[in-house]
């Protein structure tokens, strides 16, 4: 407080006391209310910034880079009446853990100094993010429900399906060893197949979304059969050497390993005959005169491989 005692002196045999007491008393508040209109405010430039400013997160905890001159404590709250908030000290790199679930998420903050004095409240927002593409599906597609030894390179077409998918991996191993991931896409024209012997092959997928939510892996599945009907035989009639029915009957009885339908003609061009199902027992009619007979055969598997 500034020094009056000199002016006081110089004004005491003028003033009567009573008003001596008023004068002082008017400078002494004074001087308090100046010096109090003086005090420089010390916050300011609040603000947040939720993970490097990223709109989607998959974690619930996130990272809060927090600026104000001038603080000493500060209050956090997803509720902005911070109902349950509580000054703590002021920290420029704050780890913060969100509310339960997806969806947008708020974080209010207000700064105060080590007077008590607030800033005003800033805010920041984020996503949480944290599903992966839903109905994820890949589906082989080819002419034939099997491939056979005509799709001599096992080329497929491949159909994927997969929500808010913004990447996906293929291969036909389950491990997608060394696959980098691609955009996606609904269809993936003449996918090689693995190679090898006949047996099933598979196809693997899984999606991502942009943030990197990942789906499990997904497959599907086609066999491999290039291997035409095999140990194929007919006898004729019991193996007898002449037929004499009066109807012209032949009895034809068939053997033919992994076979599904066959096909039966009195010539090599098989000339009008159609493929019918397989029967280990079949009768035909003799065509033509009489004289030497000879009946061919065809054999075909489910892949469509003739034998």
């Amino acid at each position: 407080m500034k020094n009056y005692r000199p002016f006081f002196n110089r004004l005491y045999c003028a003033v009567k006391p009573l008003h001596l007491f008023y004068l002082m008393a008017l400078l002494l508040f004074s001087d308090a209310l100046l010096a109090q209109t003086r005090l420089p405010s010390h916050l300011s430039n609040p603000s947040i910034v939720i993970n490097d400013g990223d709109k989607f997160t998959r974690q619930r905890t996130v990272r809060l880079l927090l600026n104000c001159r001038g603080a000493s404590t500060m209050m956090i709250d997803e509720d902005s009446e911070f109902a349950e908030g509580h000054w703590i000290q002021y920290k420029h790199d704050f780890s913060w853990g969100l509310s339960e679930g997806d969806g947008e998420k708020e974080v209010f903050i207000k700064y105060a100094d080590a007077e008590g004095k607030e800033s005003k409240v800033v805010s920041g927002k984020i996503t949480i993010d944290s599903t992966p593409p839903k109905n994820p599906s890949v589906v082989i597609k080819s002419k034939t429900s099997i491939i056979n030894k005509q799709n001599k390179e096992l080329k497929v077409d491949l159909e994927f399906a997969a929500e808010d998918a913004s990447y996906m991996q293929v291969s036909n191993e389950n491990n997608f060893y060394g696959v980098r991931w691609r955009s996606f896409q609904k269809k993936v024209k003449d996918w090689k197949l693995e190679p090898g012997t006949d047996e099933p092959r598979y196809v693997f997928a899984r999606f991502r979304d942009l943030i990197g939510n990942a789906t499990e892996a997904v497959s599907d599945t086609i066999l491999v059969d290039r291997s035409a009907p095999y140990h194929c035989r007919v006898v004729i009639d019991g193996g007898k050497l002449y037929n004499n029915s009066a109807d012209k009957t032949l009895n034809l009885t068939l053997s033919c390993r992994d076979t599904d339908s066959m096909m039966i003609s009195w010539d090599t061009d098989f000339e009008n005959a159609k493929w019918e199902t397989f029967w280990e027992e079949k009768k035909i009619k003799i065509q033509g005169e009489e004289g030497i007979k000879r009946v061919f055969l065809k054999f075909k598997d489910k892949a469509g491989n003739v034998g």
